[in-house]
């Protein structure tokens, strides 16, 4: 069993996921939103949603943490009006007085475990940049005291981005930096799903929440997720997938971000229950390396092409064809008795699905020679014993006796 996909991580897992089907029973095309709040989530990383106002950006994420129970969620709005002791912490005046320094952080930012802040670059830039330390996970000194930030992931929304050219917007670019996951949020766009919605709406389903999780059972996965393995190959395809970016947009993907995007693949890997990352678990990046909207979607099928597998496609078109082989045999005497004409016709219906199997088998050899990559390998090696199995239950339930493949294939001339 492994040490990582414990009992105790797969509920958890399973929870995290019942949440969002639950959510997107009524709320409709938020999919990636869900996407990047699980993320976030595990991962223990900063968001950032872009969009217009209307776009519920805050219900989602609200909706979401309000069903992880013993979380202290902490959300405001931020404007120009905003300061440091309003959002962080304020010093007791009473004490103060009295020659005490005491610091006051209730319903504050700091008392959070998660935290939303709405319309972030309504901000003033001193509290923007007053909150790098918080987002880089490190504990907050405020008058010479300093207090523990136990936050687990902070989403942020706006409908801006700074623009970075400009002289007065340079600064906030640290603070841009820390927000690691951003994803561009739309309108609903079909019909039916704002129809779904609207109908949930009146019904009030979102007054009902029948899945939930414990804090305690997601700071096991924020625990767990370090320890998924992530293969010297997958860094190779991080690097490819950099250079190739500069190379279509001019933008260089920072050393930070290079170096500290494994946690993302990790938690993508243990939310699909696996201790081990694979090259799809880099779709993720689509959140992550972009800075610019209009590199967001280049840097997306960069990605995709880079991380694309045709040996695993030829691996899973061989498994689709032996099923359908074998289901193609049973429909075929579903029907016949047991008289001389129907067994020959039993037996005909076998012969053609062993010898079409032992081709398949064939190339899956063939294609066993050409793998380089551990989790081919790993589905080659399932795809062999699949094989034999749909073989053994077939070749039964004909009345026959069974043969490994391996071995039919040197008696049979194909």
């Amino acid at each position: 069993m492994s040490k990582v996909i414990t009992k105790e991580v797969k509920s958890a897992v399973a929870k995290l996921n019942s949440i969002q089907e639950e959510l997107s029973s009524y709320i409709k095309e938020k999919e990636e939103v869900f996407n990047v709040i699980k993320l976030a989530l595990v991962a223990k990383r900063n968001s950032f949603f872009l969009g217009a106002t209307g776009q519920a950006k805050t219900y989602v994420v609200k909706e979401f943490i309000k069903r992880i129970e013993g979380a202290k969620f902490y959300e405001t709005l931020m404007s120009k009006q905003k300061d440091e002791d309003q959002l962080f912490a304020r010093l007791d005046i009473a004490k103060y007085a009295q020659g005490t320094v005491d610091i006051i952080t209730k319903d504050k930012l700091l008392e959070g475990d998660i935290c939303f802040l709405d319309e972030l670059f309504k901000s003033g830039d001193a509290i923007l940049n007053s909150l790098l330390t918080y987002l880089n996970g490190e504990d907050v000194n405020i008058e010479g005291i300093t207090i523990q930030n136990k936050g687990i992931a902070t989403f942020t929304a706006s409908n801006e981005i700074p623009d970075f050219t400009k002289e007065e917007d340079k600064i906030l670019k640290p603070l841009y930096d820390r927000l690691h996951l951003k994803l561009v949020t739309e309108y609903i766009k079909e019909k039916d799903n704002f129809k779904d919605a609207v109908r949930a709406k009146r019904a009030r389903v979102a007054a009902a929440m029948n899945n939930t999780m414990d804090l305690s059972e997601l700071k096991l996965l924020n625990e767990m997720v370090w320890q998924v393995e992530v293969p010297d190959s997958i860094d190779d395809l991080v690097w490819d997938i950099c250079n190739k970016i500069y190379e279509k947009t001019a933008y260089t993907v920072s050393d930070r971000k290079k170096l500290e995007y494994s946690i993302l693949i990790q938690a993508n890997a243990l939310l699909n229950n696996r201790d081990k990352a694979l090259p799809e678990d880099l779709v993720v990046l689509k959140y992550y390396l972009w800075e610019k909207v209009e590199d967001a979607p280049i840097i997306n099928d960069i990605i995709n092409s880079c991380i694309k597998n045709p040996l695993k496609d030829k691996i899973l078109g061989l498994k689709s064809t032996a099923t359908e082989i074998v289901e193609e045999a049973v429909r075929e005497v579903s029907k016949l008795g047991e008289g001389v004409k129907d067994k020959k016709t039993k037996m005909k219906a076998l012969k053609k699905a062993k010898n079409e199997l032992i081709q398949l088998h064939t190339m899956l050899e063939e294609t066993d020679l050409e793998a380089t990559r551990d989790e081919d390998k790993k589905l080659i090696k399932e795809n062999f014993k699949y094989f034999e199995e749909i073989y053994e239950k077939l070749t039964i339930s004909f009345g026959y006796t069974y043969r490994p493949l391996a071995e039919e294939k040197e008696m049979t001339d194909i």
